[in-house]
């Protein structure tokens, strides 16, 4: 069951626009998860432990697991962001590589939250904005189907009663 959880959630990150919002969502809650973890004194492998058992994204899960794992083992985290862009945009792989350098990666990951939770309001004023019209079209047409469906029965009443 977990193989094929995995696997879906793996498939909705290739389609256009939800992909988009699936990366935007994990990305925020992942990295605000991290940096508030990081600004409380928690270790940096640690953390992303937390943040990968609270993760409900089994593709970002396995992901921050790998990367909790990779840190153990000295690699930087930047690195393994850079080697996944299916999963983490370029933005998020340079503030968070900025953030290790400099030594801020609590205020690197906060920012990231911040910044991503800006466009996810877009990307949604934007799918509502979309969604308008073509919740009118259909709700026309339901009703438009409904009065043919009630009025096509008492026509063939009335034309067989004068026929």
């Amino acid at each position: 069951m977990k193989k094929f959880r995995y696997g879906v959630h793996y498939l909705l990150l290739f389609i256009p626009l939800i992909n988009t919002l699936i990366k935007k969502i994990q990305v925020a809650r992942f990295s605000q998860m991290i940096g508030v973890l990081l600004g409380s004194g928690i270790s940096v492998v640690q953390a992303f432990k937390v943040a990968a058992e609270s993760i409900e994204h089994p593709v970002y899960r396995a992901s921050l697991e790998k990367i909790a794992s990779s840190i153990q083992g000295g690699e930087n985290i930047g690195l393994y962001l850079e080697a996944h862009p299916r999963l983490f945009s370029p933005l998020v792989t340079q503030m968070i590589t900025v953030g290790e350098e400099t030594g801020r990666l609590d205020k690197s990951f906060l920012s990231v939250s911040m910044f991503t939770e800006e466009e996810i309001d877009e990307i949604i004023k934007v799918l509502t904005t979309l969604l308008e019209p073509v919740l009118m079209l259909v709700i026309g047409g339901l009703v438009g189907f409904v009065a043919i469906a009630v009025i096509t029965p008492i026509y063939q009443l009335t034309s067989g009663i004068g026929g």
